[in-house]
Order: C-alpha cells, then structure tokens, then sequence
C-alpha cells in the first residue's frame, strides 16, 4: 500500500512512502525536484475529473510542457536519493516529521495516516 508518491499531491512531495511487508515501511527520498507550483499533473486532473482521460492528456501536456521549462534541481539534503526502512508505521512517521523539519516536501496528512495505524496496532496490541 502506498501512502504518497512523488507525483503525488501535485509533485509536491519529496518521498514515496508504502508498506513493504507486514514488518516493513519504506521511504524513498528522491533527489531532483521541479519547482512548487505549476499546472495540475495528468494524475492529479484525472482523479479531480472524475477520470476523464481527455482531461488527463491535456494536464499531462500542460505539466510536461511547464517540467519542460522548469527543469528539476538537485535536493541538497543529506536524505536525498536514500531509502529508509522502519519496523512500524510509528517510527516511519516520526522519520518523515525531521524530514520535513529538514525542509524536505512531506504532506502532513501522510504523517497522520502512519500515526492512525500505529496507534490502530497499539490499540490491537494492548486486547
């Protein structure tokens, strides 16, 4: 299961974040980013069109021709191009919180995601 993508939230997350097994989150920090901002990505217009693929391919489009011109830069953290692997969902959201502390692109609803299970497992745990 995936949390977040780089393409996700409109290519404005630095880390793509799944489960990997039943003992096993990953986080894999990329190390080029495009500027903030831009049109919509094709992904991004096909889920808020209700998955209308003309809309796709002309978001598409538009993002390619915007990437085009602003090209990626290189993210200077020491995370960057890293993979991470955590035990449980608790310690892979207090990682992505220095992460983002750091000043890298991690959207807080993917934090609270990982938090909600730990505390679903704790909760599971303590029964």
């Amino acid at each position: 299961m995936s949390y977040c993508r780089w393409s996700s939230y409109n290519g404005e997350c630095d880390v793509y974040v799944y489960a990997g097994g039943p003992e096993a989150w990953v986080t894999h920090v990329r190390g080029l980013r495009h500027p903030v901002g831009g049109p919509p990505t094709g992904t991004t217009a096909l889920f808020e069109s209700g998955f209308d693929h003309k809309a796709y391919k002309t978001a598409q489009a538009r993002r390619s021709a915007w990437e085009r011109s602003n090209p990626a830069v290189k993210i200077d953290h020491p995370s960057a191009n890293q993979s991470f692997y955590h035990s449980s969902p608790g310690a892979c959201a207090e990682h992505l919180k220095e992460l983002k502390s750091a000043g890298l692109l991690v959207p807080d609803s993917v934090i609270e995601e990982l938090l909600e299970e730990q505390a679903e497992m704790d909760e599971e745990e303590e029964q």
